[in-house]
């Protein structure tokens, strides 16, 4: 519930994109990947909202 009361604190400060709704795959620091639509960026571009996301994989670190 968290992550949904955080995109609604957020969504007032959301910029607009051609990129909306298209399915995109992002790693994060923690060497996960995830799919999902995008739904949003916030305005600082720290952030993006994504929903119907699924964890792919762990991305292997090969160094």
């Amino acid at each position: 519930m968290e992550i949904q009361e955080q995109y609604q604190e957020d969504s007032n400060s959301i910029t607009h994109s051609p990129y909306y709704g298209c399915t995109i795959q992002v790693g994060s620091k923690a060497h996960m990947s995830y799919e999902g639509v995008l739904d949003g960026i916030s305005i600082n571009k720290d952030r993006i909202f994504l929903k119907n996301v699924r964890v792919k994989a762990n991305i292997i670190d090969s160094s």
